[in-house]
Parts: structure tokens; C-alpha cells; sequence
């Protein structure tokens, strides 16, 4: 199985007919030959539906999975363990059509994030991490919902080292300054994404995608994001 979608020079796409979304996008996963625009009768009404075309998508792919990654606004995402590379990685350009950087916190459970639980994760470690996202769509996802179907954009999470689990106060993407950010609702908002979707256990990883700010990948070359106190993660992309 192919690990990610390839350049085209001329992009075709994926399954000009199709029946199920899940399907189609799994034949854009393997083939990486991006999917037009699907029928809207195909795309999910909603988020939950959505998540149950990923969990549909990530059984026909046979991806295991660690933990999950959670935008700011809540949505989340399978996240597998070959899908988080160390700092300083060399990855393929190609394998991120439409993609997107943004700084990350890759964070450890200390305790499982049950179903009926409440309160903010528990963590036993941070990483400094950086989230590079990807399309399946020809032109994008039309909307939340079918993000989510696609994985929430799944492309790789680069980690740093691992450090005391104290929240940093600031964060920022490549050149820019760090910029304040208020990591505890965020990180209260993703255990309630995380606990509605069926929790997560002790030791499973929750990297939250500070999406907002995040920037078009355009061309191949280093990326970089760094988080106050946790230090600065990065990848190459040739």
C-alpha cells in the first residue's frame, strides 16, 4: 500500500463514479491520484457521520492507531504511529497536496480519557511538534465534515524531544515571532472531542493542530514551528 498521495504532473482523478466516499478515498489514499469533487448526496450530513466515514477509512486503509490530532475548533482525527516523524525529517513534497503547516503539541496521556470522564487531560510529557496536513480532494475539502472524512487532512506530525508536561505560553510558525496562546481551554475542548469520539487510554497521544495558525506549504524546503520552553521542531520537504 502506498504511504501517502504522489505528485501528478497532471493530476486525474480518482474514481469517476463513485457509490461510497470511505471507498473513494481510500482509492486516492493508495493510488495518489486525487478525488473530484464528490457528489453532495456522498459527503457526510454531519461531523458524526464524518467520523464514522474515518473510522471507515482507516479500517479499509488497515492503519493502526496511537492517539488522535484535534484542530482548535474541536475536530479531530486518527493519528498512526508511522504518521509521526522525528525532528529534523526529510519528507516528500509530493505527499502534500493542498497541505498546510502548523505549529503542534504533541501531548502523552498520564490517564485514559474515558467516555463519561471530564476535566482536562492529564499528561505525562509534551513534545514540541509541527503538523503538516494534506487533501485527498482535487480541490480541497468543501467543508468541516468532509475534512474529518478525509482524516482531518492527515499528512505527518513532527516531534521534538520530550519535556515536563508544563504548558507553554506561546507558540509560532517558521520566522514569526512566538505569539501568547492559552493552551488549557484548548486542551479541555480536545479531551471532550477525544471522550465524544471513545476516549483514548493511558499512554495514547493527543497532538493538538493550532490550525489557526497555520500557513500553505508551497514549496519544497524547511518548515519549522516552536513552542516557549518546549524549543523548536522541524522538517524538511524536498
Amino acid at each position: 500500500m502506498a504511504e501517502g498521495p504522489s505528485a501528478q504532473a497532471e493530476p486525474m482523478t480518482a474514481l469517476l463514479t463513485i457509490t461510497s466516499l470511505p471507498t473513494a478515498l481510500a482509492e486516492a489514499w493508495e493510488t495518489g491520484i486525487p478525488l473530484a469533487p464528490p457528489p453532495a448526496d456522498l459527503l457526510p450530513a454531519n461531523l458524526d457521520a464524518a467520523e464514522e466515514m474515518a473510522a471507515e477509512l482507516t479500517e479499509k486503509l488497515g492503519l493502526a492507531v496511537c492517539g488522535v490530532r484535534v484542530t482548535e475548533a474541536g475536530l479531530l482525527g486518527p493519528l498512526p504511529p508511522a504518521r509521526i516523524a522525528q525532528a529534523g525529517a526529510t519528507l516528500p513534497f509530493g505527499t502534500f497536496p493542498l497541505g498546510r503547516a502548523a505549529p503542534a503539541l504533541l501531548c502523552v496521556l498520564a490517564e485514559a480519557l474515558e467516555i463519561d470522564g471530564q476535566g482536562p487531560p492529564m499528561l505525562s510529557a509534551l513534545h514540541p511538534a509541527l503538523d503538516l496536513s494534506a487533501s485527498r480532494y482535487q480541490q480541497g475539502p468543501v467543508d468541516d465534515a468532509a475534512a474529518v472524512a478525509d482524516l482531518l487532512g492527515l499528512g505527518h506530525v513532527v516531534a521534538g524531544a520530550a519535556a515536563p508536561a508544563a504548558l507553554p505560553a506561546a507558540a509560532g510558525l517558521g520566522g514569526d515571532a512566538l505569539a501568547p496562546v492559552e493552551l488549557a481551554p484548548l486542551l479541555a475542548r480536545a479531551a471532550e472531542a477525544t471522550r465524544r469520539a471513545g476516549g483514548l487510554p493511558a499512554g495514547a497521544v493527543l497532538v493538538l493542530v493550532l490550525d489557526k495558525r497555520g500557513t500553505a506549504l508551497e514549496a519544497p524546503g524547511e518548515v519549522s514551528a516552536q513552542w516557549e520552553g518546549l524549543g523548536a521542531v522541524s522538517a524538511r520537504l524536498a
